[in-house]
């Protein structure tokens, strides 16, 4: 089934129930961070709103009974919530989220509660992790009330030293507050991993890179830790 929410955008949306996919292509799905890998073993009762180019995607009884999920290229994270705002607000029209004055949203996990939102931005950290500094940043995060996850999110580790940096934190902030500290945060560990390219043995890093280049050359079969 498709149907079309943004007017203006005429953003296309498919409506793909869980129990018609099959595992490899439910995996597929949470790989390319469409569904979350727990969303992929749904079955009965759950489904996924897709748009065309997979920018958007509303996973429907997930963790809560709706979770809206916007992924951009680069750090767009002022877009990115202009769109979430969008969506919430032609839902909530018609469903009629469950909201307390003090406590914001009623989310399944307490966590949640507040705006409800978790905003994260994926950052290639390979010197940090390289040099152990990803411990400290991951420490320093936590105590502001931020956390750094693996490629995958909440207990997976980093692939190809891709992390996840998002807030904690949805009870006490506005949205806006919320991806503005954010976005202050990632800059803060992007100007720190920028200044550690400096230290770099440039004769070691291109021994790396060829030793990779010749994997992917001269390789016939690469499994996927190889691949990252």
């Amino acid at each position: 089934m498709k149907s079309t929410l943004f007017e203006n955008d005429g953003k296309d949306f498919s409506y793909i129930e869980m129990k018609d996919l099959s595992r490899l292509q439910a995996v597929s799905l949470a790989e390319r961070h469409l569904i979350s890998p727990e969303f992929a073993s749904k079955k009965d009762g759950s489904a996924l709103i897709l748009s065309a180019d997979e920018s958007v995607s509303i996973m429907l009884c997930e963790e809560d009974h709706i979770r809206i999920q916007i992924i951009l290229g680069g750090l767009q994270l002022e877009k990115a919530y202009a769109i979430i705002e969008q969506l919430d607000s032609i839902l909530d029209a018609s469903l009629h989220f469950a909201f307390d004055e003090n406590l914001g949203y009623l989310t399944e996990c307490p966590t949640n509660l507040g705006t409800g939102l978790r905003a994260s931005v994926m950052m290639h950290l390979p010197i940090s992790e390289k040099t152990g500094e990803i411990s400290r940043i991951s420490e320093n995060a936590r105590k502001i009330g931020f956390t750094v996850r693996g490629t995958y999110g909440e207990g997976t580790k980093a692939a190809a030293s891709l992390y996840q940096i998002s807030n904690q934190v949805t009870l006490g902030l506005t949205e806006s507050e919320l991806v503005q500290n954010l976005k202050n945060v990632v800059n803060q560990i992007l100007d720190k991993e920028k200044q550690a390219q400096t230290n770099l043995d440039s004769v070691e890093l291109k021994d790396k890179l060829f030793r990779s280049y010749g994997e992917l050359k001269y390789a016939r079969l690469v499994s996927s830790s190889e691949m990252f």
